[in-house]
């Protein structure tokens, strides 16, 4: 007597796979597009200047981390804490001041008062970018790939175990 539980055991792992797979690709192009308009804003900010901090407020983050032990498997949860930066900072184009914010892990030793450089768009002065936004683009493309290739295998898994499990007949 067969057992009619791996025909809906497979099916389900040929459908879970290819839904996963098709999700990473999605993800993979929204990370992608992200990326390109990114690269759009890097390319429109052609002009430099620097610009005096205004503020600096720190958040204290504390985040539940759920981690798998490599060894047991044993799932535990240990917490995450870092500061987070929130920067504001002025700067004047033409005479025109400017005001802008952005967040930063890594914002120690910037106080109100000191002075950062950014670029900013000549044809419109309040697209900007700091330096260090600009750094942060350069992991977009290889995020975007790993995924795209993670869900391609996924696929390739899914479609896989659909012919050899249709082959045997547990279709």
């Amino acid at each position: 007597m067969a057992d009619t539980n791996t025909k809906g055991d497979t099916k389900t792992l040929v459908a879970v796979l290819i839904i996963f797979g098709v999700l990473f690709i999605l993800g993979a192009v929204q990370v992608w597009r992200q990326h390109d308009r990114e690269q759009a804003v890097i390319a429109r900010c052609t002009e430099k200047t620097t610009a005096t901090v205004s503020d600096v407020s720190v958040t204290h983050i504390k985040k539940k981390v759920r981690q798998k032990a490599k060894t047991t498997g044993i799932k535990k949860s240990r917490y995450e804490e870092y500061d987070e930066y929130t920067i504001s900072y002025e700067y004047e184009v033409e005479g025109k001041s400017y005001t802008d914010r952005y967040r930063t892990r890594a914002g120690e030793g910037i106080s109100k008062g000191s002075t950062i450089n950014i670029s900013y768009d000549p044809a419109d002065p309040k697209v900007n970018m700091t330096s260090g936004q600009e750094k942060s683009s350069d992991m977009l493309p290889a995020v975007s790939i790993a995924l795209g290739v993670v869900g391609a295998l996924l696929i390739a898994g899914g479609i896989t175990a659909g012919v050899k499990s249709k082959s045997k007949g547990a279709y």
